[in-house]
């Protein structure tokens, strides 16, 4: 298990006897391909705090390599009943074993209601097989709030005194009539 994905030469010595009695040996090299598995682990994806129909939001999942093995060629896409304003794709790259990266999508909600989407994850592992995994994701969008005025203190249409032009202008007097006395 602890073993490197490689090809392994082993080299095989046989004795024998033939027919005659007389001792014969034979060498002989066998490829042994020693494989290990791909493991890439997700985190769970965290949904907005708040996301409105029509708004832009984003969403973000970490993701690693657990296996043993570089994944080779990892993408990251998603898609959903939403509508995206830039590339929805990264290409991460061959991925080491023991590292992690994480994937960050901007989304526009088309309604209010769910959202429901997938990231799918496509690679090619030690062996250069494609792999790939799908993590489906879901939230809600809100309808986008109203605002009607009612929660202002005062309204606009009422007069204020300026009691701060009033103060620097008194200010202004006294001092030109103390400069004058």
């Amino acid at each position: 298990p602890q073993a490197e994905q490689k090809t392994t030469p082993i080299t095989v010595k046989m004795s024998y006897e033939a027919g005659s009695g007389d001792p014969l040996e034979s060498e002989d090299v066998i490829a042994v391909p020693v494989t290990q598995k791909s493991r890439l682990v997700v985190d769970d994806i965290v949904p907005p705090m708040e996301v409105y129909a029509g708004q832009q939001g984003s969403c973000e999942v970490e993701f690693y390599n657990m296996g043993k093995t570089p994944l080779n060629n990892l993408r990251v896409n998603c898609e959903g009943n939403f509508d995206v304003m830039e590339s929805n794709s990264y290409y991460a790259g061959n991925m080491e074993s023991g590292k992690s990266d994480s994937y960050r999508f901007n989304f526009v909600p088309r309604a209010a209601g769910p959202v429901d989407g997938i990231i799918t994850f496509t690679f090619e592992d030690g062996n250069g097989d494609p792999q790939f995994m799908e993590v489906p994701f879901h939230f809600e969008a809100m309808e986008m709030p109203v605002d009607d005025g009612m929660g202002m203190e005062e309204p606009m249409d009422q007069k204020h005194t300026p009691w701060a032009l009033i103060i620097g202008a008194a200010v202004v007097v006294l001092s030109i009539a103390g400069g004058l006395v």
